[in-house]
């Protein structure tokens, strides 16, 4: 009988391999691990900021829907007015001035009356040629949103 002999292969690997294979893993990891930390703290910056710009996007929504739903004159559904006169924009000026709480968090940059041709002010007074309420409004970040009031005038 011929007896078959067992062949020996070489299979796995030895210790030397296995302990220099973990020490390239480990100096690749420690060059890596401050790069991945750093982006993992910096990922939701823009998420963040998205959210303050948002936020104060919502604010200036606010102080816009305020203007058209308090001065509507004859109530008519779904129907937008907004200020008719000097004194509904002194009033809405005077509203996001003293009770910035109303609308939300925010500081305000500018709130006065420009001229409606050449756009040079801000000044305190409405009239005829000043009859423009621009609102700057700010949050912590400095990023700031503007908007223009006017009189609202309605065909009879």
């Amino acid at each position: 009988m011929i007896r078959a002999k067992k062949i020996l292969t070489k299979k796995g690997f030895t210790l030397i391999e296995v302990i220099i294979t973990f020490i390239v893993l480990s100096v690749v990891i420690a060059m890596m691990a401050p790069f991945f930390g750093t982006n993992f703290r910096q990922s939701s910056a823009p998420m963040f900021n998205l959210q303050q710009a948002t936020s104060l996007q919502a604010v200036m929504e606010n102080i816009i829907s305020d203007s058209d739903n308090s001065f509507l004159f004859p109530p008519v559904t779904g129907q937008k007015s907004g200020p008719t006169s000097c004194a509904d924009l002194i009033t809405l000026q005077g509203r996001i001035s003293t009770s910035p709480s109303n609308y939300g968090a925010y500081t305000v940059v500018q709130n006065g009356f420009i001229n409606n041709t050449t756009l040079a002010g801000p000044l305190t007074n409405c009239d005829a040629t000043h009859n423009i309420l621009q609102v700057t409004i700010s949050d912590t970040k400095g990023e700031t949103v503007t908007s223009l009031f006017t009189i609202f005038i309605t065909a009879l």
